[in-house]
């Protein structure tokens, strides 16, 4: 396959648009088997080459994929997938700035279930990436469902996930003596992260005129920036990195900001950033009543609730964590909707 948006072109009066000067080609050859055998009741397998590009030939991801997946005669079944990407660009991490190299980078992910006809159901996955530069991100997590009757259907599914980016984006700074980036510091940062989330839902149909949904979303979200550095030069992966070299960094606690000055006792100027750590933690959840009192005619009750806290950036304590996020301050959102059948 193969597809082009070119400069300039912009359609968000018609819908979405991602990206514009983008040529993406991809080739994929694959198989399936569907006669059961000795084994497996179907499998399949693929291989494919992608390639990302804009109108400058500046490649912002080309590299192989494959995935394959089985099904037991039991009906359990795995699936595993795995990448590789080369070397390529990026247009947007120094956030308008120039172009920068990112380093080659692999995956590999598994994920497996059991037998969908039973009352109990577990599917549970991993995954893995790492790049060359010493980036590596991986998570675990379970979807569990449970069918104790034909008409309650209740699914948790925990998630935990850790990040190590070599080179996450915190601010842009002007200084006329940043000849090498255009008069711009792009400031990075090392950035280690740790988020929690579940996706909790439930379907109880009553009757088949009255039904209720519940869906609950707790997410922990918690990174801590070290190791700070700006862009050394564009089309690169060379970073001169804050407090090496004759540069200096200092933490402000009042204040909660760095200071920086690039090169010590030379003519540039120092410069300040806000402290980018961050624990985002949030409670999200809907309950949906859906009661058709006549056919045709349905009423609805709503009830959304939110909560959020931001206390403790950079640190992670799961029991504190949650004692603040439970006595943070909710909003509640009432919703009451119906409708009439007008028989005429």
């Amino acid at each position: 396959a193969l597809g082009t948006a070119s400069p300039g072109f912009e359609y968000n009066d018609l819908g979405s648009q991602w990206f514009a000067d983008r040529i993406n080609g991809h080739l994929v050859l694959g198989y399936r088997w569907y006669q059961p055998d000795e084994l497996f009741r179907r499998k399949n397998i693929y291989f494919a080459f992608n390639r990302n590009s804009d109108y400058e030939n500046n490649i912002s991801r080309s590299g192989f994929y494959s995935t394959g997946s089985v099904q037991f005669l039991n009906f359990w079944g795995v699936g595993i997938n795995g990448g590789y990407n080369f070397e390529s660009t990026s247009t947007t991490l120094t956030r308008g700035g120039p172009i920068v190299l990112m380093p080659q980078n692999y995956s590999i992910n598994i994920h497996s279930y059991t037998d969908s006809r039973e009352k109990i159901i577990f599917s549970p996955f991993v995954g893995y990436w790492s790049d060359d530069a010493g980036g590596h991100d991986y998570y675990y997590g379970l979807e569990l469902e449970w069918k104790p009757s034909p008409q309650i259907d209740l699914i948790v599914g925990p998630e935990y996930n850790f990040t190590h980016a070599k080179y996450q984006w915190v601010d842009n700074i002007d200084d006329q003596y940043a000849t090498e980036t255009y008069n711009v510091r792009y400031v990075f940062g090392e950035l280690t992260q740790e988020t929690i989330s579940a996706n909790i839902r439930l379907n109880w149909i009553f009757s088949p005129t009255l039904s209720l949904q519940l869906y609950i979303q707790p997410l922990f979200a918690i990174g801590d920036y070290r190791r700070y550095k700006e862009l050394a030069r564009p089309s690169s992966m060379d970073y001169n990195v804050y407090g090496e070299n004759g540069s200096e960094i200092n933490y402000d606690s009042e204040e909660d900001e760095y200071e920086v000055d690039p090169d010590g006792d030379g003519p540039v100027e120092p410069f300040t950033f806000s402290n980018p750590d961050f624990n985002f933690k949030s409670l999200r959840g809907n309950v949906v009543l859906r009661w058709e009192y006549l056919p045709g005619s349905v009423f609805y009750f709503v009830w959304t609730h939110n909560k959020v806290n931001f206390d403790d950036p950079g640190q992670f304590r799961f029991s504190r964590d949650f004692g603040s996020l439970w006595n943070s301050e909710a909003d509640n959102v009432f919703l009451v909707k119906f409708s009439y059948w007008l028989d005429i």
